[in-house]
Order: C-alpha cells, then structure tokens, then sequence
C-alpha cells in the first residue's frame, strides 16, 4: 500500500551528484523537489517543512526552523557524509503508523554498520577556477572548492561488536564583485567607516564526522549507539547580492551533536521491539562584523554598514524516546503496531 523509492549504496556510489550531497538523489524519485527559500525537500506538492526525515528510524527534523538538523536552513555544506549512508527510502504516500506526525513525505535513512572484514575508503576532489565554465550571462566568478574525507569500519570482536566511521570535509570559496553604484567614491571620502574593497570572499567551509557501534547479544537481541557531529562557518555567509559593502554581510555559523541508542528485539515468533533514544544539541550562531555600524539601504543603489538582524543566535536541545512494538496476528487479520513518543 506504500508508494515509495529505495535508493541503495550502489547507486549512491555510482550516481554522480554535487558536493556529495545525497538528498540530491532525492530528486531522482517521483513527485520530489528541491525548494528554492531554504534548499528543503518538498515531496507530494507539500512545503518543505512539512517532510519527515528519519535516520536508522529516529526523527532528524529541527523542531524550530523545519528542514533537517545540521543544516543551518540550508546553508551548511554536509549534514550526514554520504561515507555514512548505505540505503535511503523516499515514500511519497501511504506510510505506515511509525512515520507519521507529517502532512508531506517521508525520507527514511539507514546508516552503515560494520562487518567481519575490514574495509575503508578515501576520496579527495578539488574544482578549481580552471574547470568552471562560463555563465551564459554576465562574468564567471572567482571559485575554489576542496573536498576529502574517508571512512573505515570492521569487527571488534567477530559476527558480535562492529564499528564504522567516517569523515567528510568541505572547503569552499566563492568572490563576489560588488556592484560598481555602491563603491560611490565621495560616499566612502565623507564616511570613512562605510568604505568597501571592490569585491568579496565568500567562503562555505564544513565537517561531519560519523561513528557508530553494533553489538549482537544475540540472534534475537541487537544494540547500536552511533554519533554525528557537524560543524560549518561561512563567512559573508549571509547574502551573496552584490549590491552590498563587505562590512553588510554576516558570519554564518553552526555546531551540530547528535547522538543515539537503540535496541532491537525479538520476544516470540510473533512480538518485537524496537526503543529508540536520541539526544540533539545544535547552536547555530549568526555574528554581524562587530563594527557598530548602523544599517544604511539606499534605495536603487544599495546597502551600507552592518545588518540590522544579526547577531542571532539559535540552540536546539531535544531529547526523543521512541518505542515500537509489533505484533504479528493470525492470518487473514491485519499487523497491530502501536507506537509512543515523548
């Protein structure tokens, strides 16, 4: 009755996609997009807002501003390495009972876990100005970007305690010429402190690092406990319009943790649990330059001194207990599955 897409570690590998990011696989199943506000997922016709992210079953959405945690509303570069995923569902209708709590879709993640043999990986990438093309319209910007990172997992102790674990870095810059209006010479002689340099850096730096534990007590009787921690900084981060002074831009921030526990078992032929405990702290620090400067916009020109709206800075502390059970009935009568969450 469910109406969804699997994506699985093979065509992650193998799929290219920028920034190895891969909720852009996302858009390759039906009735997905990409909303241009915050770089959400809206599934369905529904807001971005409005789908449900789950990883290894355990909500992964940001109370406050919607979207995913490690995000910062789109503007940090990784969330969770694409080193650290081996499978994801998109079910775009007819989720069962232990989604819910969304009008949108569902994007179920499952993260890796490791095995009785050692295996690793390594990746470096770098786009250099060299290799961008030319926009259809307007001069190509000065841009670099650097990417690494790699992953490793095995066994502890053979076919009963696994780890896995990842890194994944970006960084990233992008110059920004400034609209040549605002650079108004006789502005900047009779206020000294609103003078700007003809241009300015962008930069989009972030890390995720990824770790994860399994340990099987039993064939019946399964624990995993894993982390995620992200950071990210952009500097001018906040606007890449042109037709601002350097000192009018912000210094983005954000400083993810995320850490679960799980355990899974098997009661009877016909009764299993799942209990999920998941605790998230992220501060997402948005800093003006600290100049003092007041907030000057001309109108049909530009805009001068620093951002009214900044300094803000946002922390979420959420703590999620989740329990499902389920139970088989007999033939020809229906799965009873109840599910509670505080």
């Amino acid at each position: 009755t469910t109406v969804g897409t699997t994506i699985l570690i093979e065509q992650i590998k193998r799929l290219p996609h920028n920034g190895r990011d891969f909720t852009s696989l996302v858009y390759l199943t039906p009735e997905t997009r990409r909303e241009s506000q915050r770089g959400y997922i809206s599934i369905s016709g529904q807001r971005g807002i409005n789908t449900n992210v789950t990883v290894d079953g355990v909500d992964y959405n940001n109370a406050f501003f919607g979207g995913q945690y490690g995000t910062a509303e789109g503007r940090a570069p990784l969330a969770i390495s694409q080193e650290s995923i081996k499978e994801f569902a998109v079910i775009t209708n007819g989720a069962s009972a232990e989604f819910g709590r969304s009008g949108g879709g569902f994007v179920n993640v499952i993260t890796k876990s490791g095995t009785n043999d050692y295996h690793g990986s390594a990746f470096y990438y770098w786009q250099p100005q060299d290799l961008a093309s030319d926009p259809p319209v307007g001069e190509k910007l000065d841009q670099e970007k650097k990417q690494f990172g790699g992953s490793f997992g095995g066994a502890f102790v053979k076919d009963k305690l696994f780890f896995f674990t990842s890194y994944d870095q970006q960084d990233q810059s992008l110059t920004i010429p400034i609209d040549p209006r605002v650079l108004d010479a006789d502005i900047f002689a009779k206020y000294p402190v609103l003078a700007s340099p003809p241009e300015y850096v962008q930069t989009r730096d972030g890390r995720v690092f990824f770790t994860r534990f399994d340990f099987f007590a039993s064939p019946q009787h399964r624990f995993m406990a894993r982390m995620n921690y992200g950071d990210y900084e952009g500097i001018n981060g906040t606007s890449t319009s042109p037709t601002r002074t350097e000192s009018y831009n912000g210094i983005e921030g954000m400083f993810s943790r995320s850490y679960v526990a799980s355990y899974s078992g098997t009661w009877s032929d016909n009764l299993l649990n799942d209990f999920n405990f998941q605790y998230v702290l992220e501060d997402t620090p948005r800093r003006d330059k600290g100049l003092g400067l007041p907030d000057i916009q001309v109108r049909g020109i530009g805009n001068y001194g620093e951002v009214s709206f900044l300094p803000i800075t946002s922390t979420a502390d959420r703590t999620t207990i989740l329990s499902t059970l389920f139970r088989n009935v007999p033939m020809g009568s229906s799965i009873e599955m109840t599910p509670w969450l505080s």
